[in-house]
């Protein structure tokens, strides 16, 4: 399974869920992605086998702690990224959010995390996000 796929999956679980002990319906992932349900289902089902998300039939997915260090990781990589291109590069917030998705995974995290340095260890990205802390492994 692809790392990209797998990070746009757990993000969006990540992004959308109100409280992470509540399941997140599956249906809120056909609405922000647009996929069928036979699509989110199945990418469901190999994120649970990966043991990324635990899937409760009829009730949703919530994030496991692999799951959640994931989703968080590239959370952060991706508002760095967008902290770094308005701020250093002055490109208008309503333009960011498209260009940091490639950045995310193409920068290794070293790059990012000097980025973060650079700019003072940033704690929102232009949006008003809250940028997870570094994973201290």
């Amino acid at each position: 399974m692809k790392l990209e796929n797998v990070e746009m999956y757990v993000g969006a679980v990540y992004r959308l869920r109100e409280d992470p002990a509540i399941p997140l319906p599956l249906s809120q992932l056909r609405s922000y992605f647009g996929f069928s349900p036979i699509s989110i289902h199945e990418m469901v089902q190999k994120l649970e086998t990966e043991g990324l998300i635990h899937y409760t039939p009829y009730r949703g997915v919530i994030l496991t702690p692999v799951g959640e260090a994931v989703a968080a990781a590239m959370i952060r990589r991706h508002r760095i990224w967008e902290r770094f291109l308005t701020d250093q590069l002055g490109i208008s917030a309503d333009q960011v959010h498209d260009i940091a998705d490639q950045l995310e995974h193409a920068a290794p995290d070293l790059v990012t995390e000097r980025l973060a340095q650079m700019m003072g260890t940033p704690d929102t990205c232009p949006h008003g996000g809250v940028i997870p802390p570094a994973n201290k492994e």
